[in-house]
């Protein structure tokens, strides 16, 4: 959401403001599965199901956010293009091991070896498959509500993110 022009502006003037030489990796994906994914989300959180016309209006935050050179225009012009490290989605799911060592090059950190588990992607595809009969229901929309935010907020990050103690760094 930090990218979503026009939508949301003056995101890199305030980082400018409190950071002089920030860096930004910025991942693309193909624009028409972004915006099935989005749509797929809007289903699961909401339940609603937008009208085609609102997709594809020209003002559509769902068109805007795939609006990739709209969106990182400002960061260049304010940063320089150098400060941005910018894959696509693709990329990382094709070859996650090499992109993961091309970034830490970039940030000028030394490599490590990751099991493959952790380079395993995750929430790929647009997520059609994974909607299921109820996914959208009450429950999910519950759990993913401000009120359960609020409520849960007390709860260690570990538990809020559904972490086992087995998941933590040791």
């Amino acid at each position: 959401l930090y990218t979503l022009a026009p939508l949301v502006t003056g995101v890199p003037e305030r980082i400018a403001a409190c950071c002089s030489r920030p860096r930004f990796i910025y991942l693309m994906r193909d624009p028409v599965e972004r915006t099935l994914s989005h749509w797929w989300h809007d289903v699961r959180v909401t339940g609603a199901v937008p009208p085609p016309a609102r997709l594809l209006a020209a003002d559509s935050e769902y068109l805007l956010a795939s609006d990739y050179l709209r969106q990182l225009r400002p960061f260049v012009d304010t940063f320089g293009r150098d400060r941005l490290f910018i894959a696509t989605f693709e990329e990382m799911v094709a070859r996650p091991a090499e992109l993961f060592g091309e970034i830490l090059g970039w940030l000028g950190l030394a490599d490590c070896d990751l099991a493959p588990d952790q380079l395993r992607p995750r929430n790929v595809g647009a997520g059609e498959t994974r909607i299921g009969r109820f996914a959208a229901g009450p429950l999910y929309r519950l759990t993913h509500s401000a009120g359960w935010s609020r409520a849960t907020g007390w709860l260690p990050w570990r538990l809020r993110a559904g972490k086992t103690q087995s998941d933590w760094p040791r």
